[in-house]
C-alpha cells in the first residue's frame, strides 16, 4: 500500500470513531471523508505526497468539524513532518493550522511559537495578505498573553503595510484593534483617537458593518468618559446603520447600550423604554445574552425609581435565567439587585441573605482573578524553563540551513569585498601613475623654465660683465693731448659713472626683477632672517646665489676683487658663521 493510501484507511476510521462521540451525523461523518479523501487524490496525481504527508490536510478538516481532540492527535503527527525539507507553502500551511488550533484551546504560548515561525515564512515569501493576516494574528495571543507592547508593534506593523499597499480596509481594521487595545486597559483618549482614525477609513472603503461596529464601539467609551451626549449620538448611528443592514440582533444590543446611558445620566424613564425594546427583540430571537442582561438592567433601574416589586420582579427572573450556569459577573449583579429590591420592601433578613451571597461571590470572584494571574505566572515561568529545549528540537533544520546559509553568504560576500578591493586597487595604482605622470611633466616643465630663466639671467650678467671689461680697457689710454687737466677730470668721471652698477650702464631694475621671477622668497627670507644686512650686502647675496665668482662680480659692480673680498667677510660676521662654514652654502639654501 502506498502511503496516501496507509494514511487513508487509517484517518477514516479514525475521524469516524471519533465522530460518534461528538454525536456528529452519518451526513457530517461522510461530507469530511469525502473533502479528505478529494484532498488525498489530488495530492496523488500531482506527486506532492513525499513532502506533503496526508496527514497534516487532515487539521483543517477535523478542526472546523469541531474534532478538536482528533485534531490535537494529527497535530502532533504533523510537528513530526515539520522538521523534515518540506516545502516553505507546506511549512505555512502546518504553522498556521497548528497557530489556529492552539489558539482554539487556548494555549497561547505554543500558538504564538507557531504563528511566529508562519509570520516569517510569509514575510520572506512576500505574500502581503498573508503577512498581514499573520501579524493580526500574533496580535491576538501577544494580548492573550499579557504583551501589550508586542501586540501593539504587530498591529502597528499590520496598519503601516496595509497603507503603503492600499489595502485600506485591513489598515482600519488594525487601527481599530488597537483603539480595543487601548479601551481594554482604560487609555481612553488613545482609543478614542484610534476610532476615530479608522471610522475615517471604514467610510472611504463603505464598509457598513466595520462603521457600525466603530460607532458601537465609540458610544461605549464615551459613556465610560461620562461624555453621554457624544455616546448617545454614535450609539444611533450605529442603531441606523443597523437598521440599513437589517441586523436585527445588534440593533438589539446597540437599544440595550442606549439605555445604559439613559441609565448613568439618570433619565429613568428613557432606560426602561430602551431595555424593555431591547428585551422585547431578544425574546423573539431567543437571544438568551440579550434577555439576561436586560433582565438585569431592567432591575437595576426599576431600584434606582423605588418601584422594588417591579425591580424584585426583573431580578428573580434573571436568577432563575442563570440557574447552574458558570457567569459569575451577572450572578453578582443579579444578588446586588435582589438585596436592594428586598431592603427597599423592608423585607431584611432575605435582603441579608442576598447580601452574603453577592459578597461571597465577590471574594471569590476576585479569588479567581488571583489564581488566574498565578496561573499566567506559572505558566510564563515553566514556558521560559523549557523555551531553550522546545527552540532545540522544533528549530534544528532552520539552524542548519541557516548556519549553511550564512556560510555562503559569507563567503560570496568576502569574495565579493576582495573583488572590490582588487578592482578599486588596481584603478587607485592607475590614477596614482597618471597623477605622476602629469606631476612629473610639470616638474619638468618647471625645471626647464627656472632653466631658461636662470641661463637668461647669468647671460645678462655675463654681457654685463663683459661690457665693464671692455671700458676699463678704454679707461687708462683716454689722454688727450690737447685738452686741460679740468677736461679729462670730468672725462674720466663720467666713465666712472657709465662704470657704476648705480649709474646705468648695469640696469639694476632689469636684473632685479629677473632675479625676483627666478628666486621669488629669497629677498623676504634673507631679510626676515638676517636684517641687519645692508642694501649692497644684500646685491652681493644675489649675485652669491647665482653662483657667480667673486671677479665677476667685481667687474660688475666697478668694485675692486679686494672690497667684494672684505665685503663678503663683513657678511659671514653678520650671519655668525663659523670658518669652517661656506657664505655660498648658507645663501643657496635660503
Amino acid at each position: 500500500m502506498t502511503l496516501a493510501e496507509i494514511d487513508l484507511k487509517f484517518l477514516e476510521g479514525y475521524v469516524t470513531n471519533l465522530s460518534k462521540d461528538k454525536k456528529l451525523s452519518p451526513t457530517s461523518i461522510a461530507m469530511t471523508i469525502r473533502t479528505l479523501k478529494a484532498f488525498l487524490n489530488q495530492q496523488v496525481r500531482y506527486g506532492l505526497m513525499e513532502k506533503n504527508p496526508a496527514v497534516v490536510l487532515i487539521l483543517p478538516i477535523a478542526r472546523k468539524q469541531g474534532l478538536l481532540d482528533s485534531a490535537f492527535v494529527y497535530a502532533q503527527k504533523a510537528e513530526n513532518f515539520l522538521d523534515d525539507n518540506i516545502s516553505d507553502g507546506d511549512q505555512i500551511f502546518v504553522r498556521d493550522e497548528l497557530t489556529a488550533l492552539f489558539g482554539a484551546q487556548s494555549d497561547f504560548e505554543k500558538a504564538r511559537f507557531h504563528g511566529e515561525i508562519a509570520r516569517d515564512l510569509y514575510l520572506q515569501s512576500g505574500n502581503i495578505q498573508g503577512v498581514l493576516g499573520a501579524r493580526q494574528i500574533m496580535a491576538f495571543i501577544y494580548d492573550n498573553l499579557a504583551r501589550p507592547s508586542d501586540a501593539m508593534a504587530e498591529l502597528q506593523a499590520v496598519a503601516d503595510l496595509a497603507e503603503s499597499a492600499g489595502f485600506t480596509a485591513a489598515q482600519g481594521r488594525a487601527i481599530m484593534n488597537m483603539g480595543n487595545m487601548f479601551a481594554s486597559r482604560g487609555v481612553l483618549l488613545e482609543a478614542a483617537e484610534k476610532y476615530e482614525l479608522a471610522l475615517e477609513l471604514f467610510k472611504e472603503t463603505g464598509d457598513t458593518y466595520s462603521m457600525m461596529g466603530l460607532q458601537i464601539n465609540l458610544g461605549n467609551l464615551n459613556k465610560i468618559q461620562h461624555h453621554y451626549q457624544e455616546g448617545i449620538q454614535n450609539l444611533t448611528r450605529a442603531r441606523g446603520l443597523a437598521d440599513s443592514l437589517k441586523d436585527i440582533r445588534t440593533r438589539a444590543n446597540i437599544i440595550s447600550s442606549l439605555g445604559s446611558v439613559y441609565l448613568e445620566m439618570g433619565q429613568l424613564d428613557s432606560a426602561r423604554t430602551f431595555f424593555s425594546q431591547s428585551l422585547k427583540v431578544c425574546d423573539e430571537l431567543n437571544l438568551f445574552p440579550g434577555q439576561l442582561m436586560n433582565h438585569i438592567s431592567l432591575s437595576q433601574t426599576e431600584n434606582d425609581a423605588r418601584n422594588y416589586s417591579q425591580a424584585l420582579f426583573y431580578a428573580q427572573h434573571a436568577r432563575l435565567m442563570i440557574g447552574n450556569k458558570p457567569i459569575l459577573h451577572e450572578l453578582v449583579k443579579t444578588h446586588k439587585n435582589l438585596h436592594r429590591a428586598y431592603e427597599g420592601l423592608g423585607d431584611y433578613k432575605r435582603a441579608l441573605g442576598e447580601f452574603r451571597l453577592m459578597a461571597t461571590l465577590e471574594d471569590s470572584l476576585d479569588m479567581e482573578a488571583s489564581k488566574k494571574q498565578i496561573l499566567e505566572m506559572t505558566l510564563k515561568y515553566e514556558t521560559e524553563k523549557k523555551k531553550k529545549e522546545i527552540l532545540a528540537l522544533q528549530q534544528e533544520s532552520l539552524r542548519k540551513s541557516e548556519r549553511t546559509r550564512r556560510i555562503v553568504l559569507s563567503a560570496g560576500f568576502l569574495i565579493l569585498t576582495l573583488v572590490l578591493i582588487l578592482i578599486i586597487y588596481i584603478q587607485r595604482i592607475r590614477i596614482s601613475r597618471k597623477q605622476n605622470i602629469i606631476i612629473e611633466q610639470e616638474r619638468d616643465a618647471i625645471a626647464r623654465e627656472l632653466e631658461l630663466r636662470n641661463r637668461e639671467l647669468v647671460e645678462y650678467v655675463h654681457n654685463m660683465t663683459h661690457m665693464s671689461r671692455l671700458l676699463n680697457q678704454v679707461k687708462p689710454p683716454v689722454e688727450i693731448e690737447n685738452q686741460t687737466e679740468t677736461d679729462r677730470v670730468g672725462l674720466l668721471e663720467k666713465l666712472d659713472d657709465a662704470l657704476s652698477v648705480d649709474k646705468g650702464l648695469f640696469n639694476w631694475a632689469e636684473f632685479e626683477t629677473r632675479f625676483h621671477s627666478l628666486h621669488p622668497q629669497f629677498i623676504q627670507k634673507l631679510s626676515e632672517k638676517y636684517p641687519d644686512l645692508t642694501p649692497a650686502q644684500n646685491r652681493l647675496a644675489m649675485f652669491i646665489r647665482m653662483n657667480l665668482p667673486t671677479k665677476e662680480i667685481a667687474y660688475v659692480t666697478n668694485k675692486s676683487t679686494r672690497t667684494i673680498e672684505s665685503t663678503r667677510y663683513t657678511m659671514r660676521q653678520k650671519l655668525g658663521l663659523e670658518k669652517y662654514e661656506s657664505l655660498s652654502t648658507v645663501i643657496q639654501h635660503l
